[in-house]
């Protein structure tokens, strides 16, 4: 195949014949050429991969003037600095990624379905086209806010890892897809889109709390290892999926979490010492691991999936959700040496009923005729191994 550089064709007229040539070399086929030298294309265009330099040195646009292509253009991988020749429309995919782009000029305005330019060296979103079918992705570029991009987006708005990113205004009102802008500058979520029809993830950032981010989410939200996020304030009353805030060590309270949602909770690995503003009822699994909560006071009373509390201070069942589906996790917590995980799993929502109503913890006192009838009746056996553990963290009471 013979190698073109960009834009040589351009420097003087091309008369149809030396198009032709060109469209033969890349191997497009269904192709138009038009008076003023443009070419439509009925089908995908992929020039890509180094294909249009032949020394794989920086291209300066495409070897031709494209118009509308009804299928997919795909020109990343080509050291492009420019987009010069790109079409204007495009019905399917537009891909530029992986180049060595600082703007989007010349990129087409009508994209039909996904307009992928990450990995560039982008510094703005300026020229972007105002609406995209599926996804834009801009990823680990160079843009400090999302001024100048596309308002709307049919499905996904990926932004992860551009670390020059300070602010998220001038984004999309509404996502049909998920919205992430993970590993990024941000301090606040103001300017962000106020309806997410999938994901919402902002991890990895400098946010202080979650005013300003949207209203409404229709998959899982997270909102994970934010070393300066202090209070939930701001998060959707509620999520269509799961809601994760774990592993951010200046968050102390669950304080506006959301009241419903319909996945999994995880909290864990922050500075919590309470539960209080937990949703009532986790349709999934349910992580407070490693925190300083001593009680469940607050908690949620249903979790359909397994309760999993490692690593706190809690000596006691008491508020501890009534319905358990999977299984408990309760190392690294005095009320291990007692129940120890209720193993076997099985039946652990009745297990919790039973270690309830007996009332073997009193305080720091553990009643030992209680105990010893708890153990009855779960078919364990209370060795001198057992009472040596439980007498570590409680006074044994006659």
């Amino acid at each position: 195949m013979l190698y073109l550089e960009g834009f040589d064709f351009f420097k003087k007229k091309v008369n149809k014949k030396e198009i032709e040539q060109i469209c033969k070399q890349y191997f497009l086929q269904n192709y138009t050429i038009h008076d003023d030298g443009t070419v439509d294309v009925n089908g995908d265009v992929n020039i890509l991969n180094n294909a249009i330099s032949s020394n794989y040195s920086d291209t300066d646009g495409m070897p031709i003037k494209f118009g509308k292509v009804t299928g997919n253009f795909n020109c990343f991988n080509n050291k492009l600095i420019s987009l010069s020749g790109c079409p204007v429309e495009v019905g399917g995919d537009f891909n530029c990624a992986h180049n060595k782009l600082t703007s989007l000029k010349g990129c087409p305005q009508i994209v039909g379905g996904n307009f992928y330019c990450s990995e560039n060296k982008l510094t703005s979103l300026k020229h972007s086209p105002p609406e995209v079918g599926d996804s834009f992705s801009f990823g680990q570029n160079h843009v400090p806010s999302l001024k100048g991009g596309p308002q709307k987006v049919g499905g996904n708005y990926l932004g992860e890892y551009c670390y020059g990113l300070h602010s998220i205004v001038g984004s999309p009102k509404e996502v049909g897809g998920d919205f992430s802008i993970s590993n990024s500058q941000i301090v606040s979520l103001k300017g962000g889109p106020q309806k997410v029809g999938g994901r919402f993830v902002c991890s990895f950032t400098g946010i202080t709390s979650l005013e300003g981010g949207p209203k409404e989410v229709g998959g899982n939200y997270y909102s994970t290892y934010n070393d300066d996020l202090k209070s939930l304030k701001g998060a959707p009353q509620k999520v269509g999926g799961g809601f994760s805030c774990n592993n951010n060590k200046k968050l102390t309270s669950l304080e506006y979490a959301p009241i419903e949602i319909n996945g999994p909770f995880t909290c864990q690995e922050c500075n919590l010492t309470s539960l209080e503003g937990s949703p009532k009822q986790i349709n999934g699994d349910y992580d407070c691991s490693k925190n300083n909560i001593t009680s469940f006071k607050g908690g949620p009373r249903k979790v359909t999936g397994s309760l999993n509390f490692v690593s706190n201070n809690i000596t006691s069942l008491e508020n501890c959700p009534t319905h358990v589906d999977g299984h408990i996790s309760s190392r690294g917590n005095p009320i291990n040496s007692i129940i120890h995980d209720f193993t076997p799993f099985a039946g652990v929502s009745d297990k919790i009923e039973l270690f309830n109503d007996v009332d073997i913890v009193r305080g720091t006192d553990v009643i030992l005729d209680r105990l010893k009838y708890f153990y009855d009746e779960l078919g364990i056996e209370l060795s001198k191994e057992i009472m040596t553990k439980i007498k570590k963290h409680y006074k044994i009471v006659e």
